[in-house]
Parts: structure tokens; sequence; C-alpha cells
């Protein structure tokens, strides 16, 4: 009995060689695409939506979808290091709410620090002191109308999600007379 249980071992082991692929082997077929990108300095956006490299990011004269811009560094300051320690921290920069990895990475990408933590959209609808801003980074672009004080005005900001005071100028005339 013992020699059946070790031929019964030793064949089925021998089938692991088999020719028929495996599971990882059947990961080398999935579908991809390359995405061309261009560096820094070079014309991005637009019709054709050029991408920039990593670590890059496309500065539109215009935040519209089909606006030409350049291949921007979204690091400030290159003289600052910085440790990756993990305290992740909100910070404004520009109209953009971004996640960083500390308060040190927020400074060497110039931003403000608004608070600890991951970035979220604030409620700040019907709200005549709240800006429009976008929050984190994509390439999705939204129009909301925000009050400057003395009149309303469209912005237009690009982003993953956004926190838009009023989405219509005659909202914002309403609430901010």
């Amino acid at each position: 009995m013992k020699k059946f249980v070790i031929l019964a071992v030793a064949l089925s082991l021998f089938g692991c060689g088999s020719d028929t692929p495996s599971d990882t082997d059947s990961n080398t077929n999935i579908d991809s695409e390359t995405i061309e990108t261009v560096g820094i300095g070079a014309i991005c956006g637009g019709i054709e939506d050029i991408k920039c490299s990593s670590k890059l990011m496309c500065k539109r004269e215009k935040q519209m979808a089909e606006a030409m811009g350049t291949c921007v560094d979204t690091v400030v300051d290159k003289d600052i290091e910085c440790e990756q320690t993990k305290a992740p921290v909100c910070g404004l920069k520009g109209r953009q709410k971004n996640g960083y990895l500390n308060e040190c990475e927020a400074n060497r990408h110039g931003a403000e620090i608004l608070h600890e933590g991951f970035c979220k959209v604030e409620p700040i609808k019907n709200n005549c002191k709240a800006p429009v801003r976008s929050v984190e980074n994509c390439e999705m672009f939204m129009v909301g109308y925000e009050f400057d004080g003395t009149e309303c005005q469209e912005v237009r900001v690009a982003g993953c999600k956004a926190e838009i005071p009023f989405p219509t100028l005659k909202d914002c005339q309403m609430e901010c007379k």
C-alpha cells in the first residue's frame, strides 16, 4: 500500500510539468496600449490630448479639455529633501486641493497645507464666500460659479472632483446680492 501511495504522489507531481499554460502565463495576453508622453517644456493637451511624462502636469492657459498647455514640473523647490514618512496632509496649490505624503512634500510642491489627512470634498453649496476648487489631480474639467465679493463669475477647474458653490450664474446672483 505504501508503494502505491508513493507512486500516486510521484505521478501527480510529474503532471505539474505539463505544457498547458498556467494562470500566471495567461496574464501576458492582456490587451494594453502604450501612451506616448512628452517631457518638460513640451506642448500638451489639445484635441490630440497629448500627455505629460510622470511627475509633470499640463499647465493650460484656459481650463478646457481642448486647450493646449505646456508640461511643467510639479515640484517648486527642488532643494528641499523630504523623508518618505507617511503622514498625509491636504494641500492647496492654486485652485486645486491635493494629497501629499507629508508636510515636507506639500512644501516642496509649493502647496499651502489645509489640514492633516486626505483631501475631501467640502460641502459648500450656496456659500457666497466659498471659492470653486478642484480636488485631486485628474484631467476632468468642471465649471462652477463663485462670488468674488462684487459679482458672480464663472470658474473652470480640472480635477477628479470639485467644490462648486453654485452650479449656475443665476443661482449665484440670487444668493449673493
